[in-house]
């Protein structure tokens, strides 16, 4: 009887459940602590281990003294750069035929949804639904437009006119501090995040062509700069606008006088290029994209201009920048959301009538994972939470339904 022991190189650790055999149909499986016992009739004799998370061996037995030896294996190794995830358990959440759903957010673990009943807009609701689909509350309010969600997590409500704060207090909702549109403070937008005494804002400029982020430390009265962001060819084409309205009253050079004035000739030259790239700017090129998010213990800023990643501290000191390359798409502005409960970060990319959601390694900026959902090309307002995919989703365009699905 021949008796030995099977264990990962390295580690030591007992291998369970390997296989091993000696001749046509007889052999045998190790146990938890890697051990095993055969009897073996012949010398010299081939043991053949194989196991699904090791690479195989062949061992010569010559005699029976080799009995009770250690058997060393090594593990595979695979590297995958790209999972390939795709998504098909696809589940319409609310089931009324006659809601047109405009926008949703989340209330600890249960759905508000905003929209307007029987295609009128006189009929605007905000519901409150359980993942049961249960209906726990819901207003009537006038032309709903938008859930927006501030530095302090607190839901608003904006409507055409007015913004208010949603807060729902079993068994019902209510509408908090009614402000005017034209009255609500820019702070409600710009304001991002609020960290000890430390407020951090972003402010948009230029017709979203540049972004600055900035924090107002309230104990030092202090305004700190944490990095501007802006569009290159907006500001190339400002350098030219400037050029051209310093010409702007050209006087036609006489033959051979040698001063700098532009002749008429080039400074209609110099128009017509101004002009064709201030139409450029305001017809082909959209707004720039850079968002920030709350990561671990501090922040982390997606440059998607410039294809960086830039790590904060919680008290806003840059810790890290990472190059990367985002992937490029001509018709659709780089997106990037995160999982407000794993703090996640995930690429979004429409490709046809799919969106491609990667998930991003904030270390490396690699694409680490893909989810890919099936084939519906009007989906809009994509949201994870918890892992499951959130998105509204009309089955044509044009159509006066637009529901709510989710995704596992």
């Amino acid at each position: 009887q021949f008796s030995g022991r099977i264990l990962e190189i390295g580690t030591n650790k007992p291998i369970a459940n390997a296989n091993i055999s000696f001749g046509e149909g007889v052999g045998t499986t190790s146990l938890a602590n890697g051990t095993f016992e055969t009897d073996l009739t012949s010398f010299p004799a081939i043991l053949r281990i194989s196991h699904l998370a090791y690479h195989p061996l062949e061992i010569v037995i010559n005699s029976s003294l080799q009995s009770g030896m250690s058997i060393y294996m090594q593990p595979k190794t695979l590297s995958i750069d790209v999972v390939e995830v795709r998504g098909e358990r696809i589940k319409r959440y609310n089931q009324n035929n006659h809601f047109y759903v405009i926008d949703y957010d989340f209330i600890d673990d249960n759905i508000c949804l905003i929209g307007y009943e029987n295609n009128q807009l006189s009929k605007g609701r905000v519901i409150l639904l359980s993942q049961g689909e249960d209906t726990l509350a819901y207003l009537s309010v006038n032309r709903p437009k938008r859930i927006y969600r501030d530095a302090f997590d607190n839901l608003h409500l904006i409507t055409k006119d007015s913004i208010f704060q949603l807060f729902y207090n079993n068994p019902r909702f209510y509408l908090l501090y009614p402000v005017h549109i034209k009255k609500a403070s820019v702070d409600l937008f710009q304001l991002k995040f609020v960290s000890n005494s430390k407020f951090l804002f972003k402010q948009t400029s230029g017709e979203g062509q540049s972004h600055e982020y900035f924090y107002i430390d309230t104990i030092n009265k202090t305004r700190e700069s944490l990095k501007t962001i802006y569009n290159r060819d907006l500001y190339y084409s400002h350098r030219l606008s400037a050029q051209s309205a310093h010409y702007q009253k050209p006087i036609k050079r006489l033959p051979g006088r040698a001063d700098r004035e532009l002749s008429i000739q080039a400074m209609e030259a110099a128009r017509d290029r101004y002009e064709a790239m201030v139409y450029d700017i305001s017809i082909i090129h959209r707004p720039i994209n850079s968002l920030i998010f709350r990561k671990d213990s501090g922040f982390i800023l997606m440059d998607l201009v410039n294809d960086q990643i830039n790590h904060f501290s919680k008290d806003f000191n840059p810790t890290e920048t990472i190059r990367t390359k985002f992937p490029k798409h001509k018709q659709r502005r780089k997106l990037v959301i995160q999982d407000a409960l794993t703090e996640k970060l995930y690429w979004v990319h429409y490709k046809g009538s799919k969106v491609l959601l990667g998930e991003i390694d904030p270390f490396s900026g690699k694409i680490i994972q893909t989810i890919e959902t099936p084939s519906m090309p009007f989906i809009e307002n994509i949201k994870i939470r918890n892992g499951i995919i959130w998105f509204t989703y009309q089955p044509r365009l044009g159509e006066t339904v637009r529901s709510l699905y989710r995704m596992k």
